[in-house]
């Protein structure tokens, strides 16, 4: 189970996934998200996920939700200043 964090000043699960939501510069009804995660794995080796850019949100969350579960990933920081997006229960 993936737990939501909106706050990144309360605690949350450590290793996360950054999901940020933001509005489409074309038209300002359209909502997008983009996720990422980085993952340390040596001094030198570090790896890099993520989305690209232009995704709808719905997407954008269900793929990192899925991306959470199948990598054991338990906190997702939603980063939605805006307060654009409420995740489904």
């Amino acid at each position: 189970m993936v737990r939501i964090v909106r706050d990144a000043n309360e605690p949350f699960p450590d290793p996360y996934v950054d999901l940020y939501v933001y509005r489409s510069v074309k038209d300002r009804s359209v909502i997008f998200g983009l996720w990422g995660f980085t993952a340390q794995k040596s001094l030198r080796h570090v790896e890099f996920h993520h989305s690209g850019y232009g995704v709808p949100i719905m997407k954008a969350y269900r793929d990192a939700e899925a991306f959470c579960n199948q990598h054991g990933i338990e906190g997702l920081l939603l980063i939605d200043p805006e307060n654009l997006f409420n995740p489904p229960e």
